[in-house]
């Protein structure tokens, strides 16, 4: 099963909830919604280099319902919240996107 697969669609305001709670918010800067759906507004490498940071635009882009994009930015998400591997961070925001 896709790591994406287990976010539930979310609405923007839901989405903006969690970004807020996590200190992400600036996430948001970065999407602009289209009649597909929401998508970056600028080349992936414009946003940002950091991992961790693309993971959490990976997760909030697949809790909007663009998982196809966010297995594109980061093909491997699991890794970001493994034991022993992950860190603190990116489990809480995965859990926090996840319920």
């Amino acid at each position: 099963m896709n790591f994406y697969d287990k976010f539930s669609k979310k609405n923007l305001s839901e989405v903006t909830h969690i970004l807020q709670n996590s200190g992400h918010e600036s996430i948001l800067d970065h999407l602009v919604e289209t009649d597909d759906g929401f998508i970056l507004n600028k080349p992936l490498n414009d946003v940002s280099d950091l991992p961790t940071y693309k993971f959490a635009l990976s997760c909030t882009l697949a809790s909007l319902g663009n998982r196809s994009l966010a297995s594109q930015i980061l093909p491997n998400p699991e890794n970001f919240v493994a034991d022993g591997y992950g860190d603190n961070i990116s489990r809480s925001l995965a859990s926090d996107f996840l319920s």
